[in-house]
């Protein structure tokens, strides 16, 4: 886990410092790079919150288990 949100902290450094470069310099293409990469790590960040919220070392209710519904033969009649 600490490997996920490292990374996403130095591509939050790296995302904070290009709209600086780009307005520094003018160039238009930097500035709407940075915005959508400012975007996707907002939303890299979210998901990874919601992905750690279910363990249960960290007060969550544990995995969410989903799989099929379990058969109930009682309903069925006999096969012959």
């Amino acid at each position: 886990m600490a490997g996920r949100y490292g990374v996403l902290m130095w591509a939050a450094a790296a995302v904070i410092v290009l709209p600086p470069i780009g307005y520094g310099t003018g160039r238009e293409n930097v500035i709407d790079t940075a915005a959508i990469a400012i975007g996707l790590v907002d939303v890299a960040f979210i998901y990874q919150l919601f992905r750690v919220h279910r363990r249960e070392w960290l007060g969550g209710p544990g995995p969410l288990l989903i799989g099929p519904k379990p058969r109930n033969d009682e309903d069925r009649p006999a096969s012959e």
